[in-house]
């Protein structure tokens, strides 16, 4: 699934300093993960009340130009009621990269005050029929750049590719966010549509901002990045298709109190009556297949970072082929 070519219109800093800063490329396919307790995982309406929000009171009826809002406009545009509509210019000088698909329609700018003397920088637009809110802002820490006051029925939290990332769903509404502590920059997307449909909107953003957290092949086929609770934690997925056979690569953390066991996050019931030991790297892993009938499965932990990995597949792949396969995708969180 090839995005490159849906995102590129990008606004770059006016300051080569700034610009630098917030285009420094990430290594592709790294996976950076910030582990966490699982209490965190499962409760991170807890957690998100520990870092500065930035909810302005929710006013239904106000655009984010100070208007009266028309039919048609979404929460999510509405959400932030003291913006001022602006131009792309005004963006770039306060160092800013947003990002847009390149069949953005309606895209409005503004700016939105905060309690720094930075505002937070807003773009809407709208893209294959659905209005997107897309929103950055220079903090020193991770922040709530939602502005909405829906009762959300999942919020998940997890890093990777060095950024902490964030998902909330209400069902109709859905945000993503990610923040980047090596720049200081936290962004957000939000539309009202499914998670699952704004997650992948995001992906194509981030990588675009030069992180790519969608782990696959190059010539893979059919690619999708999703987030996904199994055993009480989350896991990041991507699922994709080669030479016409279905994969799932799965990564998360490890068992904090036994950091040696490995755990299996491929959230798979398969009982594979064939497992033997062997290793990726240094890392200890189990390779599972079911001789004679297609399918396996590769589990490995790397204890360093505290990083669980799977790759399972269902199709005719010899295990050999199958470890070769992760041998060539599995980037060291701590590097080589």
């Amino acid at each position: 699934m090839k995005q490159d070519d849906r995102f590129f219109r990008l606004m770059h800093a006016v300051d080569d300093d700034l610009l630098e800063e917030a285009m420094q490329p990430v290594r592709r396919r790294r996976h950076v993960w910030i582990p966490l307790a699982a209490a965190a995982c499962l409760c991170i309406a807890a957690a998100l009340a520990a870092v500065p929000l930035l909810r302005a009171p929710a006013r239904q009826d106000v655009q984010p130009d100070g208007t009266q809002k028309q039919s048609g406009t979404s929460a999510t545009e509405a959400a932030v009621p003291s913006s001022v509509t602006t131009d792309a210019k005004a963006i770039m000088d306060l160092g800013y990269t947003l990002a847009v698909p390149a069949d953005s329609q309606d895209v409005v700018y503004s700016l939105v005050p905060t309690d720094s003397d930075i505002p937070m920088a807003q773009v809407c637009y709208v893209s294959s029929g659905i209005r997107y809110t897309a929103r950055s802002l220079k903090t020193d820490s991770a922040a709530d750049l939602t502005g909405s006051s829906a009762n959300w029925t999942q919020e998940l939290s997890w890093s990777d590719a060095g950024l902490a990332m964030d998902l909330r769903t209400d069902g109709e509404e859905s945000w993503v966010g990610w923040y980047a502590g090596s720049t200081g920059t936290q962004w957000a997307l939000g539309a009202e549509d499914s998670a699952q449909s704004v997650l992948h909107s995001a992906c194509g953003i981030l990588k675009t901002l030069g992180y790519d957290v969608v782990v696959a092949p190059e010539d893979a086929e059919n690619v999708t990045y999703s987030v996904l609770e199994i055993d009480g934690q989350t896991v990041a997925e991507t699922a994709f298709t080669l030479d016409g056979i279905s994969y799932r690569w799965h990564v998360g953390t490890g068992d904090s109190e036994d950091p040696e066991r490995l755990v299996d996050l491929s959230g798979s019931e398969r009982v594979y009556p064939h497992t033997v030991e062997t290793t990726i790297r240094w890392c200890r892993a189990e390779l599972s297949d079911d001789p004679g009938n297609a399918g396996c499965k590769l589990i490995w932990i790397d204890i360093a970072p505290g990083l669980a990995y799977s790759l399972e597949t269902d199709g005719t792949v010899p295990p050999e082929a199958l470890q070769e396969l992760a041998e060539s995708l599995f980037v060291p969180a701590q590097g080589e």
